[in-house]
């Protein structure tokens, strides 16, 4: 089930004054002169928890992962991080000189030393109009006096007149009551009072929060295994700059020349892993004069460039792939050639590397088929690594499942990390905070005597080989064999223009002869009317019909095995978005397309021009 159908399962409303949630009442039992406007605004729903627990337990894991997680219910922040009572005081006063603002005066006069708080720095993602902010975070046990409700506060030191949405400037509480039959009630809400024009904006946000903790309530999910636990809080620093600076400017207005990939994605996963290696290669290497890495399966180079282009005078590297992409060309252009065609093709025990001698790091970020060597890299170099794995390679081809890992573990992750542990290696795991499935790093750290296995097992070349031998049997070789450099496409997207409209128009007529249309055909009905020629076609792709139907999802859909046209034009392409790709029914069914008035797909050049397609 998606996020939003998870969060959506759950029945909000808005709070009354009826309810016995009563943030003023709450904070009337301590020294904080803070106005609460009565009724709070705010939302509240009721939910069970899976792991049974009691109020007492429940509200301070879920205190602690708001306090930690926020971003994961609240899209408009990057992270957060805990900083010093003095720290946080010294913002406030800072700012109430600097604007003489009186919310900043209020949250002066509360007597921070006598209160059980902590603060934190709350960090905007990258178009947020204030980049970061401090909170105070109180709580406030449950008790018979205040309904028996466990309250959290939280007090932005922010000014009211500052350029930032309503959502950051008002102090808010959330709460935990448990209710009869095992269930909990959650409330969210903002304490000052809100205005008219700003009602439905917080009634969203406050909506959206409210089911995001209830989902945690529910879930019984730890604040554990937090990410960033490897690096200090100036990754929000670099993660900002690079973001906004000029290099990662212009490479994102040039993206779309030389790359079709995702830029959302593929370019800023990379900066969030170019922040974190930064960060991380500051923190280990405090005193080191340059950080030397290599980059191996570098892909579209973007880390590599990145990281000799913002940070040049302290840390250079060269990247290796098997291929050179069209993206490298703007690198030379810029005068950064640190790309290299040049395969890496291991061999068990030599390991000739064509690395640079003084290199001190070895960075793998999905690697495929050399993730398990990036270990032995730096073993042969004695230097560290950092590993991002992603498609579970073993030394010879596919990892075969060994029951490495129990619970939610990734065994091939597990396995990873047993392979370094083996090697001498330091090993620590850290989560990035990037957009992808994948993004749990593997970093392999010199212990502090300076010696891995070599050093220390005279045997060392059959420890390895034990390591080694169970990839070998699985995959029944005995020599790494690297991938192709152009790995051909068999998708059935390269089936020749004749025989693809010759399989659709069987499969058209077909379901346009069924009494009923919206019963559709099962797959193997419609494999049993093509010809023997239109099957061979499908099977030298590598696919079967499923994957041609995919392939033309504009005008087909697939619902439990049985294919049935559409009733109504794609969704991706509706007016006014066009594209210039032709329309499926205009092609295949008899009368053409009748949905022109809707559809934004590329019709016949009269036809378009009279219904406002653009051709």
């Amino acid at each position: 089930m998606s996020s939003k159908k998870r969060l959506d399962a759950f029945e909000v409303r808005h709070i009354t004054a009826a309810d016995p949630f009563q943030p003023a009442t709450a904070l009337a039992s301590l020294p904080i002169p803070v106005p609460v406007h009565f009724p709070v605004f705010g939302s509240t729903c009721t939910t069970t928890c899976r792991t049974g627990e009691a109020l007492d337990v429940l509200a301070p894991r879920v205190t602690e992962l708001f306090f930690k997680r926020t971003e994961l219910i609240s899209r408009s922040l990057s992270g957060s991080y805990e900083i010093s009572r003095e720290e946080a005081l010294k913002d406030l006063v800072d700012q109430l000189e600097a604007t003489n603002d009186n919310h900043l005066g209020t949250m002066w006069a509360i007597p921070w030393a006598q209160l059980s708080v902590r603060f934190r720095k709350v960090v905007g993602r990258a178009r947020a109009k204030v980049a970061k902010y401090t909170q105070a975070e109180i709580r406030v046990p449950a008790t018979p006096e205040n309904g028996n409700i466990y309250y959290v506060f939280y007090f932005n030191f922010l000014p009211c007149d500052v350029t930032a949405p309503n959502l950051q400037r008002c102090n808010f509480a959330f709460g935990f009551q448990q209710v009869e039959n095992g269930e909990f009630r959650v409330y969210y809400a903002v304490l000052p009072e809100v205005k008219e024009d700003v009602v439905e904006a917080m009634a969203n946000h406050t909506n959206s929060m409210v089911k995001g903790i209830a989902h945690w309530v529910l879930s019984g999910k730890q604040p554990n295994a937090l990410p960033l636990s490897c690096i200090d809080s100036e990754y929000y620093e670099y993660l900002a700059a690079i973001r906004k600076g000029p290099v990662v400017t212009e490479l994102s207005s040039i993206w779309n020349t030389y790359e079709r990939t995702n830029k959302a994605k593929h370019l800023f996963e990379d900066v969030g892993i170019v922040a974190y290696l930064a960060t991380l290669w500051k923190a280990n290497d405090p005193t080191s004069p340059k950080i030397n890495f290599v980059d191996v399966g570098c892909g579209n180079g973007v880390a590599s460039y990145l990281l000799n282009t913002v940070y040049g005078d302290k840390i250079q590297g060269v990247s290796y792939d098997i291929k050179a992409r069209r993206i490298w060309d703007f690198y030379k252009k810029k005068g950064v050639n640190c790309h290299e065609v040049t395969p890496i093709i291991p061999k068990f025990p030599d390991l000739e590397l064509p690395f640079p001698k003084n290199t001190n790091w070895i960075v793998g970020i999905h690697t495929d088929e050399m993730t398990p060597w990036i270990a032995l890299f730096a073993m042969k170099m004695k230097c560290n690594f950092f590993l991002l794995p992603c498609c579970p390679f073993d030394f010879y081809g596919k990892f075969n499942k060994q029951k490495f890992s129990t619970g939610n573990e990734w065994e091939y992750f597990t396995y990873i990390v047993r392979v370094a542990e083996a090697l001498g290696f330091d090993v620590k795991t850290d989560g990035l905070k990037i957009p992808s499935e994948k993004k749990t790093a593997i970093i392999g750290l010199v212990p502090e005597n300076g010696k891995l296995l070599p050093d220390y097992d005279s045997d060392w070349v059959r420890t390895i080989d034990s390591i080694m031998e169970p990839s070998r049997r699985h995959n029944g070789v005995r020599h790494f064999a690297p991938r192709k450099a152009e790995i051909e496409v068999k998708n059935c997207s390269k089936i020749p223009f004749d025989i693809r409209d010759s399989i659709n128009k069987v499969i058209v007529d077909d379901l346009l002869a069924l009494p009923n249309p919206a019963t559709g055909l099962p797959l193997q009905t419609i494999i049993s009317k093509l010809s023997e020629e239109q099957v061979a076609h499908l099977k030298n792709q590598n696919g079967g019909l499923q994957t041609f139907l995919k392939n033309h999802k504009a005008g087909y859909v697939v619902n439990r095995g049985h294919v049935l046209l559409r009733t109504e034009p794609f969704e991706k392409f509706r007016l006014p978005t066009t594209t210039n790709c032709s329309c499926f029914f205009e092609k295949y069914l008899p009368n053409g397309c009748p949905y022109r008035d809707t559809c934004g797909f590329r019709h016949a050049a009269d036809e378009s021009i009279d219904s406002g397609v653009a051709a």
